[in-house]
């Protein structure tokens, strides 16, 4: 004699409405927790240019000049491509090293490179007697990248001019409306101009 069994088991759309419900949850989930990691290296990144422009002032004022003459420099250690738009400098980085407490190894900005027209990571220091404030020569720049499209929130920030014959370094003391000095659409570069070292 035939026995029918009356345990009915789960369909197959129930079991894809499942396995779609799941998938948009992990997705979800994915998302967010990318958005937790970005805001952590930018906040990162935030921290240590407030430390190091907290520390060229401060060596400006006993010096009346930033460190190692009209060079630039990676601000921290720890990059194993430099920083652009400069290079790793040991003597910049040993003559700032007092000023933050004789930190060894002195904190980094975020080396993983991000995309910013090429590669770009890191904190510069950056000379260049290209540059300008308002018109008026400034040569002194931090430069700094962050991960997404994020106003630039540390130093007294610079915009871009505009017009011919202009480039990065050529800064107005008013902030884009943006808060950016400059983006490529997708991630940031934020730019301090410095104040000239023997008016500190």
């Amino acid at each position: 004699m035939y026995i029918k069994s009356t345990k009915a088991g789960f369909t197959i759309v129930e079991l894809l409405i499942v396995i779609v419900v799941i998938a948009v949850l992990a997705s979800i989930s994915v998302v967010a927790y990318n958005g937790i990691q970005q805001r952590s290296r930018n906040a990162k990144e935030l921290a240590a240019v407030k430390m190091y422009l907290k520390a060229l002032h401060a060596y400006a004022l006993d010096n009346g000049a930033y460190p190692d003459a009209n060079n630039s420099g990676c601000l921290g250690e720890g990059y194993t491509n430099g920083c652009w738009p400069s290079s790793n400098n040991t003597n910049f980085n040993n003559q700032l090293r007092p000023y933050l407490n004789n930190l060894n190894p002195l904190p980094s900005g975020n080396t993983a490179p991000i995309s910013y027209f090429g590669t770009r990571s890191g904190i510069a220091y950056y000379y260049t007697s290209s540059g300008t404030l308002d018109g008026q020569p400034n040569p002194w720049l931090v430069v700094y990248f962050l991960e997404g499209m994020e106003r630039c929130t540390v130093g007294p920030g610079a915009g871009r001019q505009t017009g011919s014959g202009t480039s990065w370094v050529n800064l107005t003391s008013t902030p884009n409306a943006s808060g950016q000095s400059e983006s490529n659409g997708v991630n940031t570069m934020c730019v301090v101009a410095l104040p000239d070292p023997l008016k500190v």
